[in-house]
Order: C-alpha cells, then structure tokens, then sequence
C-alpha cells in the first residue's frame, strides 16, 4: 500500500512522492486523496441520522420526535471540533439525543411528542 508515502506539498500543492516507494509505484493504479469533511458535509450526515431515529422512535415506541435546525448545528460543530467527524455524530446523538428520549418514552404508554432543542450550548429533550 502507498498510503502515508505520498503527501501534499504545503508549498505547491503537489503531490509528492516517497522515494522509497517509486519501485512499487509500478503496482498503484490510482491514487485517491482523502480531505476532511466540511461543515456542510457533517451537516447532511447530523440530518441523516436523526431522520434515523425519528424513524426508530415512532416505529418502535410510538413517539414523535422534532428536532431544532440549531441541534443539527451543534453536532456538525462538535463532530468538527472533536476532529472525529461522522463517529461524532454518531456518539453525539446517541448520548445527548437516543437514549434520554428512549429512557423517557419507556416510562410511560402514552404516545409522546418529544421536541430536541438547546437552551444554551446544551441539548433538551422536552415534551411538546
């Protein structure tokens, strides 16, 4: 594998290449260049999964889940802040978001409405 032998050049923005790996070179039939995700990238996938567990909820427990655009904002931040990208979300949402609201409509029958909303730089699970 060539991964960690070719970089960018900070000065050009070229790639470069190791000399140690020019021999194998030979063998690659295409380099493919990773960049982080943007902002508007960990956006779509903070979107996605709560699309998923508003799914899961109402399937599973009957319960109705809304989410403000601020908390879609927030988890794109922290997953960007934590350098950890689409697994932070990821572990944002279950332990801020999935579990809270699970422990909440377990507890009861009722059919709930639960609202996700921030009230300062923190998540609330509310009922409507």
């Amino acid at each position: 594998s060539a991964i960690g032998f070719v970089k960018v050049d900070p000065r050009s923005g070229e790639l470069v290449v190791s000399p140690k790996i020019l021999n194998v070179l030979d063998w690659v039939d295409e380099i493919i260049q990773f960049t982080p995700l943007t902002r508007e990238h960990l956006l779509k996938i903070a979107a996605i999964q709560m699309e998923a567990l508003r799914c899961e909820l109402l399937e599973r427990y009957r319960c109705r889940l809304r989410a403000d655009d601020e908390v879609l904002g927030l988890l794109a931040a922290e997953a960007e802040r934590s350098g950890r990208y689409a697994y932070a979300v990821s572990e944002f949402i279950e332990r801020e978001i999935r579990l809270p609201a699970i422990d909440r409509v377990t507890r009861t029958d009722a059919e709930l409405r639960l609202r996700v909303a921030l009230e300062g730089k923190r998540v609330h699970i509310a009922e409507e």
